[in-house]
């Protein structure tokens, strides 16, 4: 069983965690209603969706997550934000409806 007190190489560690509709709402949860920020992306071109979540993220307070409407998984943010400082929860509810909520690592 792995424990926590040593810290594993980054690459090992995935921040980006897919979940389903109960999990995704109790991490959603964590947050009070006044420490989420919400964005819609879907309607943007690309590469915008992704310039304007890293916008948001450089702004993001410590105990603040941000919640986004995509339109797909963004692969490219992943790889941007992979050994990052943020978590990355995702709920792909159908096609042109994920939900993503990011957040500061809480470790």
């Amino acid at each position: 069983k792995k424990t926590k007190s040593t810290k594993p190489d980054l690459q090992a560690e995935s921040k980006v965690i897919m979940d389903d509709e109960s999990s995704f709402s109790e991490i959603c949860n964590r947050f009070s209603e006044d420490k989420i920020k919400e964005i819609d992306v879907r309607h943007l071109e690309m590469p915008l969706p992704m310039q304007t979540i890293l916008a948001e993220l450089e702004e993001l307070q410590e105990d603040t997550a941000l919640y986004v409407h995509h339109k797909r998984v963004p692969i490219y943010l992943l790889e941007e934000l992979a050994g990052g400082d943020f978590d990355v929860h995702i709920h792909n509810i159908a096609d042109g409806n994920t939900k993503m909520l990011i957040f500061h690592s809480l470790s």
